[in-house]
């Protein structure tokens, strides 16, 4: 077995702690306070925090909160996981610290940034070091803490609720969170949020009526009085019959191999997930100049604690291997390497992801390979199309050489006709990709 990367087992400030292994620790509830990174700025030192005069307008200061209010929240996630605290970059990206806070532990805070590029609110825990807004409630109240606001000229100080702002036709929202948990229904009187007393199953889909913002965060509504936090939707289109998320059917946009540049002929969860990342901008954020070294990277750090969800099994040898990673563990991967945009959305039908494609958001999906065609959902591909005519996906299959870049050029040709010898870039049956789907889904919000 590989040795697990320090990556993903470093130790957490207070009292949040990460095993080497990268598995949680409970830790205790009191107020914390994240101590100052080295590079935290101070009055005589101004290199990050550059003025409004000087700066463009999308650039944000990494140290300094645009709004400052101190205030103490709590991390709010899955029990027993933690969240990734991050460094802001001026130019609005964000690069992982290695650290993660652990759900149920409170911190002060010391401010919000709104990011428009990616329209993402993030909390400011004391110099470079920030959490993102979706994982944090109010320690006393236990309310959400407000959410990223576009800037509005009625409205400044985003306290009150904007109008209801119609969806266009054929919306729908589906809940992109966790596999073993729902997200809250609310239900919505002036400006107060409440409990709806109900939770929406991750991967169903909704119709989306419109939405509205209340105290920074963005609501959809569903109809009457349903409204669901737009931070755990992917918003999708039920109309249309055809689209492509890239240049041409036949093009090699996005695609990996999980072959070349690397050979990694168990690794297909990072070549998956690396194009997924290639589609949402965030790819710039693998360590790494090249494909080569980004893709040897994300093999080298990829989760192997098994316990954990992660893989078992080296992605290079096969040596271990029961099980490729599972779904949700790879969206918390995606989020260390960089890419907070990656969702679990496993639960999605396949009607579902096909009104993601055409609302412009490629799916990952849990299946088989062409070497493999019964028993666990062990390879992870890619899908890029849909086509309503003849209800066939576009799929994107990183089990394939570049010299072996064809229909049948892998288990076929080595004697396993199994069925999903398709080509590395082929448009599936939506009945074949119903056999081997068993629910496992992640894409992009």
């Amino acid at each position: 077995m590989k040795k697990t990367s320090a990556l993903l087992g470093s130790l957490l400030f207070g009292a949040a702690l990460l095993t080497a292994t990268g598995q949680p620790v409970h830790a205790d509830t009191t107020t914390q306070t994240a101590p100052q990174t080295t590079n935290v700025q101070t009055t005589s030192q101004t290199d990050d925090s550059q003025s409004a005069a000087t700066t463009a307008t999308d650039q944000v200061a990494t140290n300094t909160p645009a709004v400052q209010q101190q205030s103490t929240t709590q991390i709010n996630y899955a029990k027993g996981y933690g969240v990734n605290l991050w460094q802001l970059n001026a130019d609005q990206s964000v690069t992982w610290t290695g650290r993660r806070l652990t759900s149920g532990t409170q911190w002060k805070t010391f401010g919000y940034t709104d990011l428009s590029k990616s329209q993402q609110r993030v909390y400011n825990l004391g110099g470079n070091q920030w959490i993102y807004a979706q994982y944090l409630v109010d320690a006393g109240s236990k309310q959400k803490v407000a959410g990223y606001a576009a800037q509005s000229s009625n409205n400044t100080n985003n306290s009150q609720a904007t109008d209801l702002t119609s969806a266009a036709n054929g919306t729908i929202g589906v809940v992109g969170y966790h596999p073993s948990y729902g997200i809250l229904l609310y239900k919505v009187n002036g400006n107060n949020v409440q409990s709806a007393g109900r939770y929406l199953k991750n991967g169903t889909a909704w119709k989306i009526v419109g939405s509205k913002t209340i105290n920074g965060t963005t609501y959809y509504n569903l109809g009457g009085n349903q409204w669901v936090n737009s931070a755990y939707i992917v918003t999708g289109n039920a109309n249309g019959s055809y689209r492509v998320l890239k240049s041409s059917a036949n093009s090699r946009e996005y695609y990996t191999s999980q072959y070349n540049p690397i050979f990694a002929p168990w690794g297909c969860a990072s070549s998956a997930l690396s194009m997924l990342m290639k589609y949402d901008g965030n790819w710039k954020n693998v360590p790494g100049s090249t494909e080569k070294a980004k893709l040897t990277y994300m093999q080298n750090h990829l989760p192997r604690n098994k316990a954990n969800g992660g893989q078992d099994g080296d992605p290079y040898t096969g040596k271990g291997f029961t099980h490729v990673i599972l779904s949700y563990r790879l969206a918390q991967y995606a989020h260390a390497l960089g890419d907070p945009k990656i969702v679990d959305i496993s639960g999605a039908s396949l009607s579902t992801i096909a009104d993601l494609v055409k609302g412009g958001t490629p799916v990952l999906y849990y299946g088989w390979s062409s070497y493999q065609a019964g028993g666990a959902r062990n390879h992870c591909k890619v899908i890029f199309g849909y086509n309503a005519k003849n209800n066939t996906f576009l799929v994107h299959d990183p089990l394939y050489q570049y010299k072996y870049f064809y229909r049948g050029g892998g288990g076929m040709r080595e004697g396993v006709p199994n069925g999903y010898d398709l080509g590395p870039i082929a448009w599936v049956s939506a009945s074949q990709i119903a056999r081997e789907y068993a629910g496992n889904a992640l894409t992009i919000n």
